[in-house]
């Protein structure tokens, strides 16, 4: 909750030990992602690495700016890890987001607009370039969105594997699910209007497994079972 008039955040006692949940998150997930510990097998840190450097991220608009007035070494390591994954691969790991967490669907035409302008416009502000990805809130999508998105130049965007409904075949539509859906691949989504953008599907029990279950507790835990879930997409 931000104070409308001064901008902070109000004190919340469900984000103790810290003042409110910006600081906790902060503390639990990006700072601790942006000086990222390798370990030893006795548990010792032996280097820290920017995690930033390595997987797509996105940071929503508000946050962003919080972190650029509370914690600006947070927010360099995370435009370097952008910078760093541009320069290896010709595109950066940073993604654009929503600007006001919205979804996305129930937003009438022109907040759609907006919602999407103003995100584009602060990416190119806390990163120096244009997005070429934008996460959706909820990962909610319609066609009407996917057209804005498209037509403001977003390539692509991330959703659900159980959105998937059918993919267009040389002999027509072709029902999948989300066990039937390869993940292993970006699909091109044609839109009404003739337009395209790309989706990509995340992996939907690897991503529980981080949020729910304590997988990145382990390191070695955490590899072993990314393994073994490319090896039964590779097997597919």
């Amino acid at each position: 909750h931000e104070d409308a008039w001064c901008g902070d955040r109000l004190v919340k006692t469900s984000a103790a030990p810290m003042r409110n949940w910006n600081q906790r998150i902060l503390r639990e997930s990006y700072a601790t992602l942006a000086w990222a510990g390798r370990l030893d097998g006795e548990g010792r840190i032996q280097e820290s690495r920017n995690g930033y450097e390595w997987i797509n991220f996105s940071g929503g608009p508000k946050l962003m700016d919080w972190r650029r007035r509370e914690n600006p070494a947070l927010l360099a390591r995370m435009r370097l890890g952008d910078e760093l994954s541009r320069k290896r691969l010709g595109h950066g790991n940073a993604m654009a987001q929503i600007y006001h967490n919205m979804i996305l669907p129930l937003a009438t035409e022109r907040d759609k607009l907006l919602e999407t302008v103003w995100a584009i416009e602060d990416f190119r502000y806390h990163f120096g370039r244009r997005p070429e990805g934008m996460w959706l809130s909820e990962c909610a999508v319609d066609s009407a969105s996917l057209e804005i998105l498209a037509a403001k130049g977003i390539r692509f965007v991330v959703l659900a594997p159980r959105q998937a409904r059918a993919l267009v075949t040389e002999n027509g539509p072709a029902p999948v699910d989300e066990g039937s859906l390869d993940i292993g691949e970006p699909y091109l989504v044609r839109m009404p209007s003739g337009a395209f953008i790309t989706a990509v599907f995340y992996h939907g029990p690897l991503s529980q497994g981080i949020a729910f279950e304590g997988l990145l507790r382990d390191g070695e835990r955490f590899w072993q079972r990314i393994s073994s879930e490319a090896s039964g997409m590779n097997a597919q």
